[in-house]
C-alpha cells in the first residue's frame, strides 16, 4: 500500500514541474545577431541603433562606477558611442517620415539601457562577469555597425559570424545567450517545492533542468530534470550535478530525462545541491568588487548535458532560487513536526 501512495505521489511531483520541450516565451531581447539577418529596413536600422545606443549606456553605466582609471576613460567612450547611435536612429527615423525628436531617442535609449542591465545582472550572478553571453554578442554587432555610421552592412558583419556556433566561457561552462523561463513553484497538496530554468545558448542549443523536492516520511525526494535539446529536438540528458554523477539516480519510467531518489540517499544528495548552491551565492557576493578568478569558477554549481558526441556544462542556478530554498526550509520544518 505504501509503495502505491508513494508512485502515486512521484507521478503528481512530475506533473507539476516537467517542462514541455515545446514551451519557450518570447518576452527576452533576441539578439542583434539574428535581427540584422531577417531583414535591413529602415525600421530595423533604427530598432538595432536604439538597442546598441541602450546597450553602450548600460556598460558605461556599470564601469563608470570603477576606481580603474582604464575602466572610467572606457566608460566616457562609451557614452559618446551610445549617444551617437541615438543620432543614427533620429536620421533613419527622418528617413522614414517619423516624428521622432532627440527626447525619443534618449527615452528609447533609457528603456534599453535598463534591460540590458538586469541582462548584466543576471549573467554577473551566473558567471562572476557581466559581459557575456547576448551581452557580448550584441556589443560586437554595435561595434561593427558604429564603425559603418549606423548602417547594417551584412558583407562586414559575417566576417566573424557566430550564429549557431557553440561558445563556451572562461570557466568551461555553455555561455546563455537567453533565459526562456526561469520558475519556481510550490504545491501545498503534496508539500512539494520546484525550481527550473530553460536556457537557449544558441540558435540551436537549448537546455532545460528543473528539480522538485517532495518527501517520503522523514526523507526528503528530489526529482531533478535534465534534458538538452538542438532546435527543440531531445539530443542528450543530465548526467552529472557539479561533478557528481548521476548513475545512482533512478530514470522515471516513461519520463526520458527525469531522475529521483529516495530515501536517505535523497536527503543526503538535496544537501550537497544546497551545500553548492550556498557555497555559490556567498562568493558571488564577496566577488562583487573583485576580479573574477579561477578559484569562483569551481564553486559555480553546473549540470552537465550527455550526448551522443559531446558533454556540455551548463550553469545549474536560478534567480528564484532564494524562494525555493525557503519553500524547502519550510518543507523540512513540517516534516520535523509530524
Amino acid at each position: 500500500m505504501n509503495k502505491i501512495i508513494f508512485n502515486f505521489k512521484i507521478s503528481f511531483l512530475i506533473m507539476i514541474f516537467v517542462f514541455p520541450s515545446s514551451v519557450f516565451s518570447s518576452d527576452k531581447l533576441l539578439p542583434l545577431s539574428q535581427l540584422v539577418l531577417q531583414e535591413q529596413s529602415l525600421s530595423r536600422h533604427l530598432y538595432v541603433n536604439e538597442r546598441c545606443a541602450g546597450l553602450n549606456q548600460s556598460i558605461a553605466g556599470r564601469f563608470s562606477g570603477s576606481s580603474n582609471e582604464k575602466a572610467q576613460k572606457l566608460s566616457g567612450a562609451l557614452f559618446l558611442r551610445g549617444a551617437n547611435h541615438s543620432m543614427y536612429a533620429i536620421n533613419f527615423a527622418n528617413k522614414m517620415g517619423k516624428n521622432y525628436t532627440q527626447q525619443d531617442a534618449l527615452s528609447r535609449a533609457l528603456l534599453f539601457a535598463k534591460i540590458y542591465k538586469k541582462e548584466m545582472d543576471r549573467i554577473y550572478d551566473m558567471t562572476g562577469s557581466a559581459i557575456g553571453g547576448i551581452i557580448l554578442d550584441d556589443q560586437t554587432i554595435c561595434d561593427k555597425i558604429h564603425k559603418d555610421g549606423g548602417s547594417i552592412l551584412l558583407s562586414n558583419l559575417n566576417k566573424n559570424k557566430k550564429i549557431g556556433k557553440v561558445k563556451i566561457d572562461q570557466f568551461g561552462i555553455l555561455e546563455t545567450i537567453k533565459v526562456e523561463r526561469d520558475i519556481f513553484k510550490y504545491d501545498e497538496k503534496l508539500n512539494a517545492c520546484s525550481v527550473g530554468r530553460i536556457q537557449r545558448h544558441n540558435s540551436k542549443l537549448t537546455s532545460n533542468y528543473s528539480l522538485t523536492i517532495g518527501n517520503e516520511g522523514i526523507n526528503l525526494i528530489p526529482l531533478l530534470t535534465g534534458i538538452f535539446y538542438s532546435e527543440n529536438k531531445i539530443i542528450g540528458y543530465a548526467k552529472s550535478i557539479s561533478g557528481r554523477s548521476l548513475d545512482n539516480w533512478k530514470s522515471v519510467p516513461k519520463q526520458q530525462g527525469v531522475f529521483i531518489l529516495s530515501g536517505k540517499k535523497g536527503t543526503v544528495a538535496v544537501q550537497k545541491i544546497f551545500e553548492d548552491q550556498e557555497r555559490f551565492f556567498g562568493t558571488v557576493i564577496k566577488y562583487k568588487d573583485k576580479v573574477v578568478d579561477e578559484e569562483f569558477g569551481k564553486i559555480i554549481p553546473y549540470m552537465t548535458f550527455e550526448t551522443s558526441n559531446k558533454t556540455f556544462k551548463v550553469g545549474f542556478t536560478s534567480q528564484r532560487w532564494s524562494k525555493f530554498s525557503k519553500c524547502v526550509s519550510n518543507l523540512i520544518k513540517s516534516i520535523m513536526k509530524k
